[in-house]
């Protein structure tokens, strides 16, 4: 898009828009974002998750799903149901789909994220993701999920900690 007569006037309406308002969605999020989404209702999330998994598969971005059972389950459904081959995007390693928990307790260490492990561990999967995709996608539940456990700390600690792997990756 680079070479693209409009690409200038594109980035320069785009800026424009977000000086004028906040972002509402992930429809307006740039190449490298961080969006946070509130909901109330656990069907509010799934549907915007599936439109920002969906359009990632469609235009050949890399999707990472970190999540309980439940929702990964759920946005699983919601691919199939809306067209997207989930099968062939995971057979290419395009879509991966992660339990949380599970995680967490790879990098978890005394109830607190330790760095190293959270580099190595998020690092290698954001790299194998980015060689089999455009870009990567990522939504994670793990700070939702230590907030909720009452662990404020270590939840503002990993928050902390994606946002410097999204400055180097």
């Amino acid at each position: 898009l680079d070479d693209h007569p409009d690409s200038v006037r594109f980035e320069t309406d785009r800026a424009e828009l977000t000086r004028k308002a906040p972002a509402t969605g992930h429809e307006m999020m740039g190449p490298i974002d961080h969006f946070v989404q509130f909901y109330e209702t656990d069907s509010f999330l799934l549907s915007s998750l599936t439109g920002f998994f969906g359009t990632g598969l469609d235009i050949g971005d890399s999707c990472v799903v970190v999540a309980n059972s439940k929702r990964r389950a759920g946005l699983e459904e919601n691919l199939v149901a809306s067209g997207r081959d989930i099968d062939l995007a995971r057979s290419a390693n395009r879509f991966l789909s992660i339990d949380d928990g599970e995680l967490l307790a790879e990098f978890m260490v005394d109830g607190q994220p330790d760095a190293a492990l959270f580099y190595d561990k998020i690092g290698g999967i954001i790299e194998n993701a980015a060689a089999a995709g455009s870009r990567v996608r990522i939504f994670g539940e793990m700070v939702a999920r230590l907030w909720a456990e009452k662990n404020h700390s270590a939840a503002i600690q990993l928050e902390e900690l994606w946002n410097k792997v999204a400055e180097r990756y």
